[in-house]
């Protein structure tokens, strides 16, 4: 996979990433989203230090990954659960 640089701006910050071009679409994304939800809370926490939108948005970042891999997990327990059951049957 070709590997390649990207500029990015995050938080009024231009960075540097190195991702895989067929990533690239997906990180620009992501970082949209994440500009998107910083917004959000800076609206909602008016007042308070940039530093606690930041971590919530971390906070939530770091919660939704451990749902999806949670799920992740169950479906993947539940298909093997299926394909026992399809063997046993066979036998």
């Amino acid at each position: 996979m070709a590997k390649k640089k990207i500029a990015v701006r995050l938080l009024n910050r231009h960075f540097t990433v190195v991702v895989d071009e067929k990533e690239e679409q997906d990180i620009k994304t992501s970082i949209q989203a994440i500009e998107g939800r910083l917004k959000e809370l800076k609206e909602q926490f008016q007042g308070v230090d940039d530093t606690y939108p930041i971590l919530m948005c971390c906070v939530e970042l770091a919660y939704d990954n451990l749902l999806l891999r949670r799920r992740l997990e169950q479906q993947s327990e539940q298909m093997m659960d299926e394909v026992a059951a399809i063997l046993s049957q066979l036998e």
